[in-house]
């Protein structure tokens, strides 16, 4: 395993810990630490298969520890820099509402290119900072609403949707809203069943996989990669 990945899940973990159990709980702070679980996500990715042409979404990106491994996974099958330049310019795609943590995944990813290629990377990233839990396009208003057009371009366009997303109660007795607004936001924007029956919470990760499935090209009932 390259070092740079080594590093990022041992920062991660370090600042994981010095985080408050409310503020992780509130926010859904949980990194993805574990080699194995990453592994077995990304599993159903055909890495073998013209990999560098395909386009991978990681809509709640952390400090990009999926996106690191993919990457030195791809760079098994392409070791050339021109074709790990495209990929990331290309095929990677991620997003986070939180700007620090977009920030920390173009590091990485620029630390593990030079990791490869001795050089530092100068090429551009498809990077958002964005709730993936709001709808890019709200067609459910009296005039069709975009909230994000460069994002919205991308639905039904992805192959890949990976990752871990966080686990919060939006909407429910254990919720922590910060305002009535954003219960009613919540509630205009999904439908709350389950087993036929009205539901009376909704948490992140669900709302991550309804997010997810608009995105991915190929939809046949679940996005491929949550787990």
């Amino acid at each position: 395993m390259n070092q740079v990945i080594i590093n990022t899940i041992t920062n991660q973990t370090s600042h994981q810990d010095q985080l408050s159990y409310q503020l992780k709980k509130d926010n859904g702070v949980f990194f993805t630490n574990e080699i194995k679980i990453i592994d077995s996500i990304l599993d159903i990715i055909e890495f073998n298969n013209g990999i560098i042409f395909k386009k991978i979404l990681e809509p709640a990106v952390g400090n990009g520890i999926f996106l690191l491994r993919t990457l030195e996974r791809v760079y098994q099958y392409y070791p050339n820099k021109e074709k790990i330049r495209y990929f990331i310019e290309n095929g990677l795609y991620f997003i986070d509402i939180d700007p620090e943590m977009v920030k920390r995944t173009k590091e990485n990813i620029s630390d593990l290119y030079k990791s490869f290629f001795g050089e530092q990377y100068n090429g551009k990233f498809n990077a958002f900072t964005y709730d993936f839990t709001e709808k890019v396009k709200n067609d459910f208003t009296l005039f069709s609403e975009t909230k994000n057009k460069d994002l919205e371009l991308l639905l039904k366009h992805i192959d890949y949707v990976i990752g871990n997303p966080p686990y919060v109660t939006l909407y429910g007795r254990r919720d922590r809203k910060r305002n009535e607004l954003q219960r009613i936001n919540y509630l205009n924007q999904y439908i709350q069943k389950r087993n036929g029956k009205n539901q009376k919470s909704l948490q992140t990760r669900q709302s991550n996989l309804f997010r997810g499935i608009n995105y991915w090209k190929r939809f046949s009932g679940s996005s491929q990669g949550f787990r």
